[in-house]
């Protein structure tokens, strides 16, 4: 329970701190590691103004072995409200994500991205921590990323003048169009020899952004 609560404040300040009028933002945390997995929380919200959105919490399983996010679990949705009191709501489905993290064989493991320069991805890819990532590759696993979460986004029913499911939808085209600036902010170093590189997009047609963990791939 303690570790769930701690989980809530987490998210409540994220959540707090990337609202603004009418973008959908997603963010990425690391979470944990297993042997197979890395463990993502994403937290994914829309607002209207600084103080009323709705944002879900999710659990992500990244495959280690060629860096594709596998696995989607809802944790909880929540409601800010123009009183200035968030309210929960039941996801069907939802996970604790400490409890289904140990049953997948991982170990809690957080951590920040270490920060760099930021440097714009373009086609010609970019050298960080002894590997590289080109923009191809990136934007697909993006929108892998998102059709998982499409696929795992439940219904919202009334929350005018919120619409996730169609800011979700225009950001995939987004990706699949190249319509999107992208940066490279920062690395993660999983293992010595593995490291996943932290970047932030933007469409240039909708407001919105995400952050995102991607693979690192030997020169």
């Amino acid at each position: 329970m303690k570790a769930l609560w701690t989980l809530f404040l987490f998210v409540a300040s994220t959540a707090a701190a990337m609202a603004d009028t009418s973008r959908y933002t997603i963010s990425d945390d690391f979470f944990g590691l297993s042997d197979t997995h890395i463990f993502f929380l994403r937290v994914a919200g829309q607002y209207a103004g600084a103080d009323v959105g709705v944002t879900d919490i999710f659990l992500i399983a990244k495959n280690r072995s060629d860096g594709r996010d596998e696995q989607i679990w809802p944790v909880y949705r929540e409601f800010a409200q123009a009183d200035g009191n968030l309210r929960i709501e039941g996801l069907e489905g939802a996970v604790d994500p400490f409890e289904r993290m140990l049953e997948q064989g991982g170990a809690h493991m957080p951590q920040k991205p270490t920060e760099i320069d930021r440097q714009a991805l373009t086609d010609g890819g970019l050298d960080v921590a002894g590997g590289q990532i080109a923009r191809e590759p990136v934007y697909a696993d993006i929108v892998h990323s998102l059709q998982l979460m499409s696929d795992a986004l439940q219904p919202y029913g009334t929350v005018a003048p919120f619409d996730p499911m169609a800011a979700l939808a225009g950001m995939q085209e987004a990706f699949e169009q190249f319509d999107v600036l992208c940066e490279l902010t920062g690395f993660a170093q999983v293992a010595p020899d593995e490291a996943l590189a932290y970047i932030e997009c933007q469409p240039t047609s909708q407001p919105g952004s995400i952050g995102f963990y991607a693979m690192i791939r030997p020169r």
